[in-house]
């Protein structure tokens, strides 16, 4: 419990970094987007969504666990309207989450809470990890110019 707690701590601190404008709130297509439609366009090399745009934020490697943050775009605004995260181990296939907007919809943070639950590993490990992670990232995020790099 403490170390959610943590997480969810550098979660608001993320949250609010990339919330400094005023966007609309994340939706139900773009939370589906970010933990399933992202994975298949990879898969078979589909292009972008239309109307979106994503840009790559550092990923970050630590022993055997992997993360990496690809912020998503609206045409014509400036400020990501989710966060893909995608988590990978060793051979195992990546797990996407979507990090909604702060004032998205309730339900949309209700999702992203219960996609935490890991019954393949220890669920402190890999949540001490995305604590970590989401810290990084926060702080990068917090950067004024982080989106000019």
């Amino acid at each position: 419990m403490k170390y959610l707690s943590c997480f969810l701590i550098y979660f608001s601190l993320l949250a609010n970094a990339v919330t400094a404008q005023s966007i609309s709130p994340t939706t139900t297509d773009e939370y589906q987007f970010c933990t399933v439609g992202y994975r298949i366009q990879l898969q078979t090399k589909l292009d972008m969504k239309q109307g979106y745009s994503l840009k790559d934020l550092p990923e970050i490697d630590h022993v055997v666990r992997k993360m990496e943050f690809k912020a998503l775009f609206r045409k014509g605004e400036t400020k990501p309207c989710a966060i893909i995260m995608i988590y990978s181990l060793p051979r195992v296939a990546p797990v996407y989450y979507c990090l909604p907007t702060y004032d998205a919809d309730q339900a949309l943070w209700d999702l992203f809470y219960s996609s935490l639950e890991s019954k393949e590993e220890n669920p402190m490990d890999k949540l001490h990890f995305f604590s970590y992670c989401i810290a990084k990232a926060g702080m990068y995020l917090s950067n004024p110019n982080w989106d000019t790099k």
